[in-house]
Formats: structure tokens, C-alpha cells, sequence
């Protein structure tokens, strides 16, 4: 325990000057309790910052309460403050309980401020889905697929992705409609916009994206029409590459066959290996 000292203003203005004098070491921490108020200690830092405490015993060991820093409080405030801790102490409340309770709710609060920013559609959207986006889509669609997004629902860009329901989605169909948009476009637009909800939902960023029936095209009723979502239009690209690639493999193989045994030879393949890939293209 430091030595207990008379504290007052002008005493502890002078604090450098009586702790020299006493050989302490001003380049460490130096405690002075007070005489008059019981565990209320002033902490002169190293940096040269005077901070008040006040030593408890809570629940059997051992703490301190951190009162304020000298100036702004005096040595009288410093003393009421030390009473009403030590109040509080004796009537059973642990203030370092009090203390660890409201961190943990403050980093509750700052977990919750970014889960919450993480569930706005502009925010999903430039961030972890355009992320996504282009590791995984391929081509023009890469970049094409945000910025549509980005084009078509800005108006909702601010809007938590769960609060957006099936009333939004009408009406912003009817808007589209009305300025002229053929339907098969809206269908596409908001195929996108499931894309992304759906995604959030695979990441559990929100519980359900909202369900929605494609416009019906004139001469689709009784019909079942189904637009590949982005990523199942990346794996059928993938996989129509992947096909490219081996045949092109087998025409090499064979034209190397028919020169060994001076055959005639097949020609080598030109920009598709035959018309599967350039009608699927079409249509995606």
C-alpha cells in the first residue's frame, strides 16, 4: 500500500515535487492514498495523468473503481464519488460486475449494429454478394449482375433485404410494366433479385427471402418456365467448357492416330467443336 498523504488541490498539484523528494520514480506509477477517505487512492501515471481510484473488496477479492481523472474531478468531487461507490458496495452491488455487464452489452450492441448493417440489400449486394459474383459468375455476367441490381432496385438499396415483401415486388412490377418493360425482362430482373436473396439466405444473413410467381408470358400458361438462377448458369458454362475441351482432346488424339498410320486427316476443330455450345449461348 502507498503512503497516506493529506490529500488537497494544491497538494496534489505538487505531487511531481513530494514524490522526488521521497525518491520515488516518476518514470513508474505512484499510488497515493488519501488519509481522510478510506481506499480512495490517486494514481499518478508515468505519462504524467493523475486518476483517481477506489480500492473494494467485493465477493471476496480484491478491485478498484475507476472514479475520473484529475482536474476535471477535484479532491472534494473525487471524495463524494468515492462515498457513493463505497455506498453502493456496502449495500451489496458489485460495481465491477456492473462494469464487465455493460462492455459485454456494448459489444453486444456493436455486433448487433453490423449484423443489422449486413442485412441491407445495397450493403449485401456491393459487399459479400459482388464478392461472390465474381469469383464465381463468369464473363459479361460478372459485372453485368450487380450492376443491374444496382439499376433496378436502388430505390430499396437502403432496406433491410427481410422487410422487402411481396406488395413491394407487385408494385414494383406494375411500375416496370407501366414505363413499358416487356415481362420476360421483369421476370429476368427479379430473377436476379431472388438470386440474391436466396444467397443471403444460404449464409444465414436473413431467415426466408420473400416468394414470388413469375410473370405469366403470353402462350406460357399451363407451362412450367424456369430461369437458371446465376449460379446454375455458371456450373452450365463450366460444363459446356469442360465438353469443349475433351472433344477438342479427342479430334487431337485421332488426327495423331491417322498420321501414324498415314491416314487421312480429320481437321482440327474451329471455334465450337459442333452447335451445342453456340445455341445454348443463345438462350442463357
Amino acid at each position: 500500500m502507498g503512503k497516506r498523504v493529506e490529500l488537497t488541490e494544491s497538494a496534489v498539484a505538487n505531487l511531481e515535487a513530494r514524490l522526488k523528494a521521497e525518491g520515488r520514480d516518476l518514470g513508474k506509477s505512484c499510488d497515493v492514498w488519501d488519509d481522510e477517505t478510506r481506499g480512495l487512492v490517486l494514481r499518478r501515471e508515468a505519462s504524467g495523468s493523475k486518476r483517481w481510484h477506489l480500492r473494494i473488496h467485493v465477493n471476496g477479492r480484491r478491485s478498484k473503481v475507476k472514479l475520473g481523472i484529475w482536474p476535471t474531478l477535484s479532491v472534494t468531487q473525487a471524495r463524494k464519488a468515492a462515498k457513493v461507490a463505497a455506498g453502493k458496495v456496502a449495500r451489496g452491488d458489485d460495481p465491477i460486475a456492473d462494469k464487465i455487464a455493460e462492455r459485454q452489452a456494448a459489444v453486444a450492441r456493436r455486433l448487433q449494429v453490423k449484423r443489422d448493417a449486413a442485412t441491407v440489400l445495397g450493403a449485401f449486394v456491393e459487399g459479400e454478394y459482388k464478392a461472390w459474383a465474381e469469383r464465381h459468375l463468369r464473363g459479361r455476367n460478372r459485372q453485368e449482375t450487380v450492376a443491374a441490381l444496382r439499376r433496378n432496385f436502388r430505390a430499396w438499396w437502403g432496406r433491410k433485404m427481410d422487410s422487402i415483401t411481396a406488395l413491394d415486388v407487385e408494385r414494383w412490377r406494375r411500375e416496370r410494366l407501366k414505363a413499358g418493360v416487356m415481362k420476360a425482362t421483369v421476370n429476368r430482373e427479379w430473377g436476379r433479385l431472388r438470386a440474391a436473396l436466396g444467397k443471403a439466405q444460404e449464409w444465414g444473413i436473413i431467415v426466408a427471402p420473400i416468394r414470388v410467381k413469375r410473370l405469366t408470358l403470353a402462350g406460357d400458361e399451363g407451362k412450367r418456365v424456369r430461369y437458371l438462377t446465376d449460379e446454375e448458369r455458371a456450373r452450365l458454362l463450366e460444363a459446356l467448357d469442360a465438353r469443349e475441351r475433351r472433344r477438342r482432346e479427342e479430334r487431337i488424339r485421332m488426327i495423331q492416330w491417322q498420321r501414324e498410320r498415314g491416314l487421312p486427316e480429320s481437321a482440327e476443330h474451329s471455334t465450337y467443336t459442333d452447335h451445342l455450345k453456340p445455341l445454348t449461348l443463345l438462350v442463357v
